[in-house]
């Protein structure tokens, strides 16, 4: 039964091939490119301001917090596993293209209306409305706790030894209290997200590695399509990023949600509800992946009310459908304790079926294939866990 397993697990593993084989036909150019303003975002310390021995940083300007993912992606570009294929392969360019396309639609603009932040999407001189994030934004609120925290957190690790000067984040000017702004700040309030962060930062650049593998694997090859070190790697992401997740909602659903629309609420948790389940199956979040199935899924707008998915007339059928199933999935739930949610991580038990749940995520829309890769993880549930 086991071998029956892993030959299902074999053919999925050609069709996650040709999938990457087309996902990695798009050049590094052409994905920056869905990250907009991602040339003019500083790329290295040196790109800050400086005042009084302290690098400036002002997290509530687009191209400022842009900045630390690509300083980040710099960063680590030089580590045996994230840096391969030109850095394409880093797992952080999930970070980034995330918040290009909230930048994009329209996401982090200021809801209450009081101020005009956010809500120009062309460079006017006028107030850098466009280079705004509003604390009013739930999505910019949310994206703190996966930008500036994980930034402290690499820098208490120890990614920056040589940069000389200290480092000032300005604080919002609207809630500033649901924010910390130092790593002693973060530390005090948020011990165990930074703690996280910290410990995925300190695990790069073991020099005992010597694994240059990378997802697929030959179907010969009857253990893992990740590596161990990949395996341990994106846990470890994955730990950091729930945790920054879980931070965010706790602080952010009752105060910035509510100047939504009521589509865009239910799709927003239902977003954030979502990243148990890749998180569950080790999704690998590189450059080229992340562009391909963010271009093809995430909705190019917000969503206004009267939006009724999977019927909304001006979104593809790709975008009406992951709206409608990410309702869905979070409405069961919430009915249910989470037991669709703990039932697909019970799945996910071995290296063999979070593989085939990472095969299935890009064909999640495809019913036949979704029902043939669901039997193949129950059946593995049984043999292989």
């Amino acid at each position: 039964m086991k071998s029956f397993s892993l030959k299902c697990l074999c053919v999925s593993s050609l069709l996650l091939t040709n999938i990457q084989f087309v996902i990695m036909s798009q050049s590094h150019t052409e994905a920056t490119n869905n990250i907009p303003h991602w040339d003019g975002a500083p790329a290295s310390l040196a790109d800050y301001p400086l005042r009084q021995n302290h690098t400036i940083i002002d997290p509530w300007r687009y191209l400022d917090r842009l900045g630390l993912y690509k300083i980040l992606l710099n960063v680590t570009s030089s580590d045996a596993t994230l840096g391969r294929a030109n850095n394409t392969a880093n797992i952080l360019w999930g970070l980034p293209m995330q918040l290009g396309w909230q930048f994009s639609t329209g996401r982090l603009q200021d809801f209450t209306n009081e101020t005009a932040c956010g809500k120009n999407q062309t460079e006017v001189v006028r107030d850098n409305e466009w280079n705004c994030i509003s604390p009013w934004s739930w999505w910019g609120s949310m994206n703190y706790f996966l930008s500036v925290v994980p930034f402290l957190g690499a820098l208490e690790a120890g990614l920056f030894p040589h940069w000389p000067h200290g480092f000032t984040f300005l604080a919002s000017l609207s809630q500033p209290e649901d924010y910390c702004t130092s790593v002693l700040e973060c530390r005090q309030r948020y011990p165990v997200t930074m703690t996280n962060w910290e410990d995925f930062f300190l695990n790069l650049y073991d020099p005992n590695i010597t694994e240059p593998q990378y997802l697929i694997r030959d179907c010969d090859d009857k253990t893992s399509n990740l590596s161990p070190r990949e395996q341990i790697i994106i846990t470890k992401m994955w730990v950091a990023h729930t945790r920054s997740v879980e931070t965010g909602l706790a602080l952010f659903d009752g105060t910035r949600l509510m100047f939504m629309s009521k589509p865009e609420q239910s799709f927003d948790l239902g977003w954030a509800h979502l990243i148990g389940y890749i998180a569950a199956a080790n999704f690998v979040t590189d450059l080229n992946t992340t562009a391909i199935l963010q271009m093809r899924y995430l909705p190019k707008r917000l969503l206004h009310s009267g939006d009724t998915p999977p019927l909304i007339p001006d979104l593809t059928w790709d975008e009406n459908m992951v709206i409608y199933i990410l309702r869905m999935a979070y409405n069961i739930d919430q009915k249910t304790g989470d037991s669709l949610i703990h039932e697909w991580q019970r799945l996910m038990c071995s290296p063999e079926s979070r593989a085939k749940g990472r095969a299935m995520i890009p064909n999640l829309l495809n019913p036949f294939t979704t029902a043939l890769n669901v039997i193949d993880l129950l059946w593995m549930s049984f043999t292989v866990c």
